[in-house]
């Protein structure tokens, strides 16, 4: 662009909206547009070269992040929030800053201070990386304390040795506020506890009057979605769930699932997850029996009649979708319990 008072061709830096003419050193009071980045990796990269490490690793990042991607990266944006609110980033600028040698006690020191449920997260290390490597570092690979259940929604599990693990009410994310619960209660439990029914261990995602709104802790098994359709109410997994699984209840269970337009056992939608699972990505990180991470499927279909969506290992919405006919998807049921029954 042009300088209006004498006309010299100005370089007007992306966001910034007052510039000094070069030439006759006027006032120029037009913010340009700031460019729209759609990764992470290159929101970050680009704001370390045009505002530098202090905002990067600053308490402005986050809005700066937000304005670089027009907020199309929440999950991304949530994550990094919690980063700099709880001081990791502070930690990092420290690592970037010292010897190799001493840089995973830095990181480790980053790790530390976050929420015990984001202590094991993948994502925590993969943004720190992502970090670093903006300000053209390349961090030691982190060694963080192993987390015995870092879940969505994690639990007070019983084990060999029980631990209580204590949750960080500070995030607003789902989190059991409880022990596991029997079902047998004259009132409907809070959002966030875990209850047993039907000897499974499920999460209680929202209560409606006598109505509890639970999804299964853990993923249950895995199943294809369907051959080759995405249509939820006609698909296999559909007809397992209201068919074979809802069968395996016992009459006095059967009679407290109240039947939904979905079903009475159904997938959460990509509404529902964003919904219920607040706060970032981590907290929709589901494990399997075998305490290994899967991704698990959703109702909602995909792009193309042959995608469901799913919600994948890192915790991520996957709105394009996978193949309905992946036999790996973890399978997470849903459904509302009446109380007053």
């Amino acid at each position: 662009m042009k300088c209006t008072s004498c006309g010299e061709k100005l370089d007007i830096s992306p966001g910034k909206s007052m510039n000094f003419c070069s030439n006759c050193g006027e006032k120029v009071a037009i913010k340009t547009a700031m460019e729209v980045i759609d990764s992470a990796d290159a929101a970050l990269r680009f704001i370390a070269d045009n505002f530098g490490a202090d905002v990067l690793l600053g308490s402005k990042i986050v809005s700066t992040f937000a304005n670089v991607t027009r907020n199309q990266l929440e999950d991304e944006k949530d994550l990094i929030k919690i980063l700099s609110e709880k001081g990791a980033l502070e930690c990092l600028k420290d690592a970037t800053q010292k010897p190799a040698s001493e840089q995973e006690i830095a990181i480790k020191r980053a790790i530390a201070k976050l929420p015990k449920f984001l202590q094991g997260s993948e994502d925590v290390d993969a943004m720190l990386r992502k970090f670093a490597a903006a300000l053209g570092r390349q961090l030691p690979k982190p060694r963080p304390a192993a987390v015995p259940h870092p879940v969505s929604l994690q639990s007070q599990q019983q084990s060999a040795q029980p631990q209580t693990v204590q949750p960080q009410p500070t995030q607003d994310v789902i989190l059991p506020n409880a022990s596991v619960q029997s079902v047998n209660l004259t009132v409907c439990p809070s959002v966030g506890s875990i209850i047993k029914f039907a000897d499974i261990d499920w999460c209680v995602l929202d209560v409606e009057n006598n109505k509890a709104l639970l999804i299964s802790e853990r993923i249950l098994e895995k199943r294809r979605f369907d051959a080759s359709s995405n249509v939820w109410a006609k698909s296999e997994l559909y007809n397992y769930l209201n068919g074979q699984f809802y069968n395996s209840f016992n009459k006095s269970e059967k009679a407290k699932v109240y039947p939904s337009n979905e079903g009475h056992v159904f997938l959460l939608s990509i509404y529902e997850a964003k919904k219920y699972f607040k706060g970032c990505s981590a907290v929709r990180i589901a494990r399997d029996k075998k305490d290994y991470a899967s991704w698990w499927w959703l109702r909602s279909p995909g792009n193309i009649s042959i995608l469901a969506a799913s919600v994948l290992y890192g915790g991520f919405l996957d709105i394009v979708g996978l193949y309905v006919n992946a036999d790996l998807g973890g399978v997470r049921p849903a459904l509302w319990l009446n109380f007053e029954l």
